[in-house]
């Protein structure tokens, strides 16, 4: 249990420090998120051009390839961390995050998981071995 706790509080510190990474990135490059006309035109800067990078995140155009480059760095950057989790517990944790173990689904828990190079297979093993503990709940 203890290395559990230990592991899923890395997990929480890497995510942290790559949220703040990002954050800093969108400040930088003035990337910011809307998901109306009302808040892209409170955010705006005039004369610029956007575009949507998905997700309601915008960004000026003339910033894209090097916020690009910046965001692929960070996001490795996670994925490098992350990797250092025992998967078992990583996926047990996205199993319970994405409630498999109540409905009884991994499909929305895998694709959490496939950026970390996790297989359909793996994760299903995961949740043989592991949904018991979760039976009473």
């Amino acid at each position: 249990m203890k290395r559990t706790k230990e592991q899923l509080e890395l997990k929480n510190k890497i995510n942290k420090e790559a949220e703040d990474k990002l954050t800093k990135l969108f400040e930088q490059f003035g990337a910011f998120f809307a998901f109306s006309n009302e808040q892209f035109d409170k955010q705006k800067k005039e004369g610029v051009k956007y575009v949507n990078f998905g997700a309601g995140l915008l960004l000026p155009k003339d910033n894209i390839d090097e916020f690009n480059r910046e965001f692929n760095k960070v996001t490795s950057w996670k994925i490098d961390e992350l990797k250092k989790i025992d998967p078992e517990i990583m996926i047990e944790y996205e199993l319970s995050n994405h409630d498999a173990y109540y409905t009884g689904e991994i499909e929305d828990a895998f694709e959490a998981l496939k950026q970390y190079g996790f297989t359909r297979q793996q994760v299903r093993a995961v949740y043989k071995k592991t949904y018991h503990k979760y039976e009473d709940q």
